[in-house]
This record gives structure tokens, C-alpha cells and sequence, in this order.
């Protein structure tokens, strides 16, 4: 059931209680409240604001040496009593990395990579994105020229909007040859080389 939006009076002490100690996101766990409701509620009774616990030199070690792994925010919030989010902001500061060494494979066959203690994505926007420089929009296709979902090596992909990619493959299907030279038309100019060379192999055997 969903908390009513009411502060009772015992609530508003326990915040005033918290506020000097605790920093935002531990008093929304410990009071089961949103923190913007927290927020709010605090300006309202005239608090100043929470301040973030600082975090000491052997904090600060502990994290660099054990943030490695997508199980990392929570391990290091527990053994440091903070948030998870307080964790994934301060390593996110520091420019800390979690390793690709957790993947896994989706329910649709794609390699995922797990970033953090919750972000994901998929390996083969990922590798497009650092090799090429180009920010894809979320409804941007990367096509695997093998069809091999699992060989993301940047010259197996290339990038198309969903129609274009839709097309790519009604032209497979029939093989098309005249139709997939055409295609050459819609592709990023990095991509053609890779995609001229994949069809020249096609083409050997349709």
C-alpha cells in the first residue's frame, strides 16, 4: 500500500533527529520516503542542508581496490554503511570503471554488459560508440554483418535507423544483390568499406 503523504508529528522529530547526521538518501531508507519528499519536508520545518558524510582516506582506498565487479555498490555500501547510491556517485567522482569481465547473454541473444551496480548495456552499441565517436539515439540499429549477435568486432557492425535496417534484411531475405548495392546509399561513410566487403563475400555464394 502506498505511504500517505502526511508527516505525522513523530516523523517530523525523527527527521530533525536524523537531519545532522545522516545524509539524505540514508534518512529515505531509514524512513521509508522518497528524498525529494525528505526535501521538501525539510525545508518546510527550516533545516539546513543534510550534508553528505565525508569520506575518509581509508574509504576512499577501500573503494578504488574493490570497485571492479557489478556486485561492488553493494558489497562497499555494506561494508561501509552508506547508500548504494552514495557509493556509485563517489565512484562515478573518482572516475572509476567497472570492468566488462561481467557479461551475460539477453533473453534476444545479445552479449550484455553490466556497468555498476544496476546500469546495463549491450556490447555491441558499446563497442560501436568507442571505436567510431558516434552517440547513438536509443532507436538506432546496429546491424551484425554476419548475423552473429555474439561477433561484436567493430568490423562486423555497422549503423542504421530501424526502417533502414528492416530493408537490410527484407533484401537478405530475397537475396537482392542489386537491392543490397543500393543499400550502399543510407550508410555512414565508415561503414561501407566493411559492408562492401561483406557483400563481395555474399556474393560468392547467392
Amino acid at each position: 500500500m502506498a505511504r500517505a503523504n502526511r508527516w505525522t508529528i513523530n516523523e517530523s522529530n525523527e527527521l530533525i533527529k536524523l537531519w545532522g547526521q545522516n545524509d539524505v538518501e540514508k534518512i529515505s531508507e531509514l524512513m521509508g520516503r522518497h528524498r525529494l519528499t525528505i526535501l521538501q519536508k525539510a525545508r518546510e520545518l527550516g533545516l539546513r542542508k543534510a550534508r553528505s558524510k565525508k569520506w575518509s582516506e581509508g574509504e576512499l582506498s577501500f573503494l578504488k581496490e574493490n570497485y571492479d565487479s557489478k556486485h561492488s555498490c553493494s558489497r562497499i555500501a555494506t561494508k561501509l554503511k552508506r547508500t548504494e547510491r552514495s557509493v556509485y556517485t563517489m565512484a562515478e567522482r573518482l572516475g572509476l570503471k567497472v570492468t566488462w569481465d561481467y557479461r551475460r547473454i539477453d533473453k534476444d541473444g545479445y552479449i550484455e554488459i553490466i556497468l555498476g551496480s544496476s546500469k546495463k548495456t549491450k556490447e555491441h552499441r558499446m563497442v560501436y560508440e568507442k571505436e567510431t565517436g558516434i552517440k547513438q539515439k536509443p532507436s538506432d540499429h546496429i546491424h551484425h554483418l554476419d548475423e552473429d549477435k555474439k561477433n561484436n568486432k567493430i568490423e562486423n557492425l555497422i549503423l542504421l535507423n530501424p526502417s533502414n535496417h528492416n530493408r537490410l534484411h527484407f533484401l537478405i531475405n530475397k537475396n537482392d544483390l542489386k537491392g543490397l548495392r543500393e543499400f550502399t546509399e543510407v550508410l555512414q561513410e565508415h561503414d561501407k568499406r566493411k559492408y562492401l566487403k561483406w557483400l563481395e563475400s555474399l556474393s560468392n555464394v547467392i
